[in-house]
């Protein structure tokens, strides 16, 4: 019972201290830098940002 009380008081900091990061309708991304398998370095301001659609897809197995 006690480790439900500590997971759902951490699930909720993080929600709670999220939000101020979350961005909002027809705000910007911030810019951020990948580095290609061929070990090209991209940034989205310089390389894709009024150029393309961006799509990030996070995907996870666990």
């Amino acid at each position: 019972m006690n480790k439900l009380i500590i997971i759902l008081a951490l699930l909720c900091l993080l929600m709670w201290s999220s939000d101020s990061q979350a961005l909002g309708i027809g705000d910007f991304a911030p810019d951020f830098q990948v580095v290609t398998l061929d070990g090209k370095e991209i940034s989205y301001y310089k390389d894709i940002r009024g150029k393309t659609p961006l799509y990030l897809i996070f995907w996870s197995i666990w």
